[in-house]
C-alpha cells in the first residue's frame, strides 16, 4: 500500500486496531471503529462511522480489516488539521494564502535561526511544487511531513 505514514505511525495504528478487534478476527465493526477513533482523539458520529467503513470496505461486509483501516487513517492524517492551519497562518503574515521567502526568513530569524537568502531559496525550492516562488498550505504541509517523517 502506498502510504505517507511513518513506520512508527503504522505501528501505533496497528496497536490501536488490535486493541479494538474485540474477537481477534482481524476486522472491526463501526462500533469498534468508533472506539479506535476516540482512542486516537477523534470523536465521530455513528452514521459517519458507517460511511467511513462503507468508503474503505471493498468487500462490503460492514467491517474493515487492518489494510482498510490504514488506508482510511492515512487519508485522515493527510488532511490539514487545525494546528497546521494555525502554524501556516502564523507564517503567512500578510494573509494572502502564501508564505513568501521574506515571511519565511523573518519568522526563522525571529526564532533565532540564522539563515541566509540562499538557504531560504533552497527551502522554498524544495517544497514549492507549483514553482510559484512561495508556499501554499499544501506545500507547507509537505515541508512539515518531510521534517517529521525523516
Amino acid at each position: 500500500m502506498d502510504t505517507k505514514l511513518s513506520a512508527e505511525q503504522v505501528s501505533e495504528l496497528k496497536e490501536a486496531f488490535s486493541l479494538f478487534d474485540k474477537n481477534g478476527d482481524g476486522h472491526i465493526t463501526a462500533d469498534e471503529l468508533g472506539q479506535v477513533m476516540e482512542q486516537l482523539g477523534h470523536v465521530v458520529e455513528e452514521e459517519d462511522l458507517e460511511e467511513m467503513i462503507h468508503e474503505v470496505d471493498p468487500r462490503k461486509q460492514g467491517d474493515i480489516d487492518f489494510a482498510d483501516f490504514l488506508k482510511m487513517m492515512d487519508q485522515d492524517l493527510a488532511q490539514p488539521n487545525d494546528e497546521m492551519k494555525i502554524a501556516f497562518a502564523f507564517f503567512d503574515k500578510d494573509k494572502d494564502g502564501f508564505i513568501s521567502p521574506a515571511e519565511l526568513k523573518a519568522l526563522m530569524t525571529s526564532l533565532g535561526e540564522k539563515v541566509g537568502d540562499n538557504e531560504i531559496e533552497a527551502i522554498i525550492e524544495e517544497h514549492d511544487t507549483d514553482k510559484d516562488g512561495k508556499l501554499n498550505l499544501e506545500e507547507f504541509k509537505g515541508m512539515y511531513a518531510t521534517k517529521t517523517s525523516g
